[in-house]
């Protein structure tokens, strides 16, 4: 990978990371230790789970993901004998995640 793509891709796993900090959530990056040798899953960690970040300048291979989503909540992918991915815009996942976290908490009261 040359430099021009590195410097992207830290580029935009910082404004990532900064999202999900916005939204409250503790995270950090991760994808620069295979530079230095040391193996890693992911690009950020948040709250304890790994992350991969893909960016693409032109959507390229995100295209038909993002027409099947439209303006559904979420978009679930069903590959034969695997489970199933779950597709979701940042905001939706924060809203859902928010809201899951706050029923753990309130019924852990």
């Amino acid at each position: 990978m040359g430099k021009m793509q590195r410097t992207k891709g830290a580029r935009v796993e910082r404004a990532v990371l900064k999202k999900f900090k916005d939204a409250g959530m503790d995270g950090k990056r991760t994808g620069f230790l295979p530079a230095l040798g040391i193996p890693t899953i992911g690009d950020l960690e948040i709250e304890g789970k790994t992350f991969e970040v893909k960016a693409r300048k032109n959507g390229a291979g995100f295209k038909v993901i993002s027409e099947w989503l439209g303006e559904n909540h979420g978009l679930v992918l069903v590959e034969n004998n695997k489970e199933p991915l779950i597709v979701q815009t940042f905001s939706n996942w924060i809203e859902s995640t928010c809201s899951t976290t706050k029923l753990l908490k309130d019924n852990l009261e």
